[in-house]
């Protein structure tokens, strides 16, 4: 575990150095395979490829600053991913707990209302026997009546 925690932290240093490091190399002009002609039919759709993309990115950048700004925009990449992803797993764990103890709240909450309720109703019933006779008396149904 220790061994992977330090691939992590050089693996942030050298991004973290590449991006401070902005040193472009011209590229050499690309040129026909020679042997093009006898390549296999496959191959030599491989090569044609490869000589049009190396074509294309010298005739857009000969001195290399394109291949050297996908190389420091690869290595900020990396470096960001490294960033985010332990902060994105932290904060889905975080959200987790938030929602269960939301639940829990919930459920507690849904107790002590019944708690209270019960016992507002047990109040109220214990009053009503208290006062039984005045209420009785109050209706007409008889019962005493305090002056």
């Amino acid at each position: 575990m220790a061994k992977m925690a330090g691939e992590g932290r050089n693996l942030i240093v050298k991004a973290y150095r590449t991006v401070a490091e902005w040193s472009p190399s011209p590229l050499k002009k690309p040129i026909v395979d020679l042997q093009l002609d006898r390549m296999p039919p496959i191959a030599r759709a491989a090569e044609s490829i490869k000589y049009n993309v190396m074509a294309f990115e010298f005739w857009i950048s000969p001195l290399g600053g394109l291949r050297e700004c996908f190389r420091v925009s690869l290595s900020f990449s990396i470096l960001l991913f490294l960033i985010w992803l332990p902060l994105t797993i932290a904060g889905a764990f975080a959200v987790g707990l938030f929602l269960q103890m939301e639940i829990i709240a919930a459920h507690i909450f849904r107790i002590l209302i019944y708690a209270l309720s019960a016992t507002v109703i047990s109040l109220l019933l214990y009053l009503l026997w208290q006062h039984r006779l005045e209420i009785l008396a109050l209706l007409g149904c008889g019962g005493k009546r305090k002056v």
